[in-house]
């Protein structure tokens, strides 16, 4: 979407719920409304390019910087392309430790690896709580998780798990 320089003159046409300003399209791509484009300016917000989509409200959204990976390894079922690197993988990143993290707190941020045909999309903790009290609609958040909630989580039965407190963010 970022590389064509002809195709949105018209607009696509976009449905989505009614007062979401956050969508992700069928083929992966994300997209904000002009609100929330306005809002990450006005909040210094960093690590993420727009595109408009002509007669429409909305942008087209991608995550500019990138961070490796540092204890988590996807899991595949066939080998990547040898020419381009892309390729499936499985499994997502829950704890802090598993993604290297960025150096602003400000930012959008995603892995280094593609993930089929889309990027998974971080965000820092500032971000998410600037979204939220915006009242930005139609998310949800997942916070990255520190190793004793992570083991809470992943261990413990369903009512042990309430000691992990505000691991979503809702957006509604």
């Amino acid at each position: 979407m970022f590389a064509l320089r002809e195709g949105l003159e018209f607009g696509p046409k976009i449905s989505v719920s009614k007062g979401r300003e956050l969508a992700e399209a069928r083929d992966g791509f994300l997209l904000i409304k002009n609100r929330v484009v306005e809002l990450l300016r006005k909040h210094g917000v960093s690590g993420y390019d727009t595109r408009s989509i002509p007669n429409t409200e909305w942008h087209v959204f991608r995550v500019t910087y990138r961070v490796p990976f540092k204890e988590f390894t996807p899991q595949r079922s066939k080998l990547p392309c040898g020419v381009c690197g892309r390729g499936a993988y499985y499994g997502s990143v829950t704890r802090l430790r598993d993604v290297e993290l960025p150096g602003s707190d400000n930012t959008f941020f995603a892995p280094e690896q593609e993930r089929t045909n889309a990027y998974d999309v971080f965000l820092t903790e500032r971000v998410a709580q600037m979204l939220k009290s915006e009242a930005v609609k139609g998310g949800l958040l997942v916070r990255f998780l520190d190793d004793e909630e992570h083991a809470i989580v992943k261990g413990e039965p369903s009512p042990a798990r309430r000691k992990v407190k505000d691991q979503h963010i809702f957006l509604t």
